[in-house]
């Protein structure tokens, strides 16, 4: 049996942007998903390759709000994922995610 539309629950959609600003490489990047968020880290799905252990700051989006996190790689995946650990906890973070 079909669900209803009036019974589908829409949250809104997270996007992420690596932003990265060293002396080899200036920029935002936005050419990969956002597979998994949590309080300590996030999981990247693409081809933006950094080193690990490499620091970046991801800049994630929920409709009209948005967070800025400091991250470091954690972990390359062998399908072209991305595992950072956040560096510095922002306490809104929690609240960020349950919105």
């Amino acid at each position: 049996m079909a669900t209803p539309h009036s019974a589908l629950v829409s949250r809104p959609v997270m996007t992420a942007t690596v932003l990265i600003n060293t002396e080899d490489c200036q920029g935002e990047y936005t050419m990969f998903d956002l597979r998994s968020l949590d309080e300590d880290g996030a999981v990247l799905d693409g081809p933006l390759f950094l080193e690990i252990g490499e620091t970046l700051e991801l800049r994630v989006e929920k409709g009209d709000k948005s967070i800025q996190i400091l991250a470091r790689v954690h972990e390359i995946g062998d399908d072209e994922s991305m595992t950072v650990r956040f560096v510095d906890k922002d306490p809104k973070l929690a609240e960020f995610i349950a919105a």
